[in-house]
């Protein structure tokens, strides 16, 4: 049980208002989702929808709204997320729910960062008003954490650092696990991004590999210690995406063939385990297991390329080809080469609009 969770059930014991306890469920539900208690959390939003199907206290249905909208990002990135949460935005706003709106906004611009939509993270990044220290609020919390992960992808690591560590302090005063485990682990995850889009600049910018590589450990060891079981597969990519680095291929594989036989495995909201499964083609070839390398490469479809994000695109097509021409097969076509060519002109493009989005907002000047 966590000093959060802890807190939460007290104040349930406490409350007499069957109102205000129903926002606490749906308060709870929502937390019950972050650190993957799946279950729990279905069956306390299906007991708020029982007693408050009707709607009757506005603050009551957009809680529940976040809460699905938070149950959805985290057992399986169903799109429906940004659906609830945007119908708990638009309530909220049009009841002058101020602190409800800005929690709503600042899951939205979690989901429209993981979509990689410049323009709406930066309409939903309006709605926070940040301060040098943390607010002591989940929705500035998880602004932050936001904002953390948007300058490291834009390539400002030294911006984003203080950014984390004000998410971290934040979440240990509050005894927000789930954000603890969130903040440490995108930190990672997006300093091994670095060095697998940058490798020739990525040490002097986020550290050596092997530093990310404990930073990876660490907040994988943080998640399974704590008990989260949410968001496990992600933190399994970027384990064995690190061992591909480094050379360790059968210590990848054994962590690949499991994560890949997963069922409808997602790790984020557009379809991205493409990659995955070319990853795991080339780790066969460098173990020598040329057959089963040819086999899972043939049965990847390649047209599929262009549902992946510029950055995962631009990956999967430059590992396309040297896994093609290892295998004995053709180079790219020319189709696929200029694809490639769009897909490293489309990640540059929405870097730097990223960035000039970032810096225009007020945290750049704290």
């Amino acid at each position: 049980m966590t000093p959060l969770l802890t807190r939460i059930d007290q104040d349930l014991v406490q409350r007499r208002c069957p109102d205000r306890r129903a926002e606490l469920q749906a308060e709870r539900a929502a937390y019950l989702a972050r650190v993957g208690s799946f279950s729990d959390a279905r069956s306390a939003l299906a007991d708020v929808r029982q007693t408050h199907a009707d709607g009757r206290d506005p603050r009551v249905s957009v809680a529940l709204m976040v809460a699905e909208g938070v149950l959805h990002c985290f057992e399986d990135f169903n799109p429906r997320a940004r659906d609830r949460l945007q119908r708990a935005h638009l309530l909220s706003e049009s009841c002058g729910l101020a602190d409800l709106s800005a929690l709503s906004a600042a899951w939205l611009a979690q989901v429209e960062f993981l979509c990689g939509d410049v323009p709406a993270l930066q309409r939903w990044l309006a709605y926070w008003q940040p301060v040098p220290v943390a607010a002591g609020t989940a929705a500035d919390l998880r602004f932050g954490l936001v904002y953390a992960n948007a300058l490291m992808a834009c390539g400002e690591t030294r911006r984003a650092r203080p950014w984390y560590e004000r998410t971290r302090q934040g979440a240990v005063d509050l005894g927000d696990e789930a954000t603890i485990a969130a903040s440490l682990h995108d930190k990672a995850a997006a300093g091994l991004d670095r060095h697998r889009t940058d490798p020739a600049n990525a040490a002097a910018d986020v550290g050596s590999l092997d530093l990310v590589a404990m930073e990876v450990a660490s907040a994988y060891n943080f998640r399974v210690g704590a008990g989260h079981q949410s968001l496990l597969p992600a933190a399994q990519a970027c384990r064995a995406r690190v061992l591909l680095l480094q050379g360790r291929h059968a210590a990848a594989r054994a962590l690949l063939e499991p994560l890949l036989d997963t069922p409808a495995l997602r790790l984020n909201f557009v379809p991205d385990t493409l990659l995955l499964r070319l990853e795991h083609a080339a780790c066969l070839h460098a173990l020598g297991e040329t057959a089963r390398a040819t086999e899972v490469y043939a049965a990847i479809d390649v047209r599929r390329h262009a549902q992946l994000l510029p950055k995962d695109r631009m990956l999967f097509l430059a590992l396309l080809g040297q896994v093609s021409e290892a295998l004995g097969f053709a180079p790219l076509s020319p189709e696929l080469a200029d694809a490639l060519q769009q897909a490293r002109s489309a990640w540059l493009a929405a870097r730097t609009g990223l960035r000039a989005a970032l810096l225009a907002h007020p945290a750049a000047a704290l």
